[in-house]
């Protein structure tokens, strides 16, 4: 039933019938006190895997000045755009893939936040591949210092040490350990956890800084 969520079917099926706001694992109440520890206000920030989260909406009410949005999905790319028309050119969302972002895009990120897209790659086939395609594409965009925000299910141990600690990233990886909030849920969630974790009442946030060099 998970790798579901690794297809590019079912979000699209999804995205026919619903693109009501809707929030995967944190919204940005729950996020906030972590995310704002790292960057500041002026922060370039590129949203990867959007969806119809209202965590981009919420930042941007806080007084965060760029936030730019992409998903691989264009239903939900062209609901997001006539939601935000009026927000202004600092307030964007664009279809594309991670695995292949603008390839003028090096070293133009000071922030990059992702919600649950790298668990979700990990759902769907060549998933090894894939998520570090992504992994790679999310560092090239990030400038020096620049900071990657991973919001996961999953425990240190299956993502930081299998997938964030690389020879191929020069980054400082931090994780903290957040509540899992009571938000309205889907009835299908976004999980391929373990039996073992699936009980735990909390999420990670890994807090992946880039060397200055």
């Amino acid at each position: 039933m998970e790798q579901q969520y690794g297809r590019y079917e079912f979000w699209e099926s999804r995205y026919e019938k619903d693109t009501k706001s809707f929030e995967w694992y944190q919204d940005w109440n729950g996020c906030k006190d972590i995310i704002s520890q790292y960057i500041t206000k002026q922060a370039k920030i590129l949203n990867v895997g959007c969806g119809t989260s209202k965590m981009p909406e919420d930042m941007l009410e806080e007084k965060y000045e760029y936030i730019y949005n992409i998903d691989q999905n264009q239903l939900v790319i062209d609901a997001m755009k006539e939601r935000y028309a009026s927000r202004g050119e600092n307030f964007q969302f664009e279809c594309m893939d991670v695995r292949k972002l603008n390839p003028d895009w090096t070293e133009s990120f000071d922030c990059v936040i992702d919600k649950g897209t790298l668990d979700s790659i990990l759902c769907g086939e060549d998933s090894k591949k894939n998520s570090r395609r992504m992994l790679k594409e999310i560092y090239r965009v990030l400038s020096p210092r620049g900071v990657y925000f991973c919001i996961s299910y999953a425990e240190p141990k299956l993502r930081r040490d299998k997938y964030f600690v690389s020879e191929d990233f020069d980054w400082k990886v931090i994780e903290h350990k957040i509540y899992r909030p009571k938000l309205n849920r889907d009835p299908l969630e976004l999980t391929d956890e373990p039996e073992n974790v699936k009980n735990e009442k909390c999420h990670y946030i890994y807090v992946c800084i880039k060397s200055s060099n």
